[in-house]
This record gives structure tokens, C-alpha cells and sequence, in this order.
């Protein structure tokens, strides 16, 4: 998930959260319970793994709950569209013969 402006806006489009989403705060364990369900490892030696063990799993775990849902998937999609730093050359001459051009 891409951090500040960027990360926020994306949630936005793809995420709508509703007024008592806002005011009940999971984000302290939230994570923790999604990587203990995705690792089977227990919250508390989640805690105590090296920090780059600790990283992976927290991403894996995101991803995999991500990929539950067809608005998940559309999300992360589009997060890899937006790493992007090429041009999709072939997808430009694709939709430049489609318009005739």
C-alpha cells in the first residue's frame, strides 16, 4: 500500500468505509490477527520475529486477504499499475490501431 496522499486516495476509490467504520479503531491488532491466521503463528511470537521475517509476513498476509474479494483484487491491481515506471509499449500501439491512428 503506497503511504500518504497516494495510499489514501486509493483507499478511498476502492474502499467505501462507513461512518461507524471510522470511529471503531482495529488497527492495533487487526494486522496481527490477519498474520496469525495466514502464518498459524501465535500474536505473541509474531512480535519476536527478525523485523524482515516480521515484513513478509505482513505483506503475504495482506495480499492473501486482498485476493479474497474482487475489490481487493481490482485494488492491488491497480497499485501495480501505479509502480509501473515503463511504458506498456505494446498495450500504446494496441489502442493507437484501435483508434486508427
Amino acid at each position: 500500500m503506497p503511504e500518504g496522499k497516494a495510499g489514501e486516495a486509493l483507499k478511498k476509490k476502492y474502499f467505501k468505509v462507513e461512518e461507524w467504520q471510522k470511529q471503531v479503531n482495529t488497527d492495533q491488532t487487526s494486522t496481527l490477527k490477519a498474520m496469525s491466521d495466514y502464518t498459524g503463528i501465535a500474536f505473541s511470537d509474531l512480535e519476536h520475529l527478525p523485523y524482515s521475517v516480521y515484513l513478509l509476513y505482513r505483506h503475504d498476509a495482506w495480499v492473501a486477504n486482498m485476493t479474497q474479494s474482487e475489490e481487493g483484487q481490482k485494488f492491488i491491481k491497480a497499485c501495480l499499475r501505479l509502480q509501473k515506471k515503463d511504458a506498456d509499449v505494446k498495450a500504446v500501439r494496441e489502442f493507437n490501431k484501435e483508434r486508427g491512428r
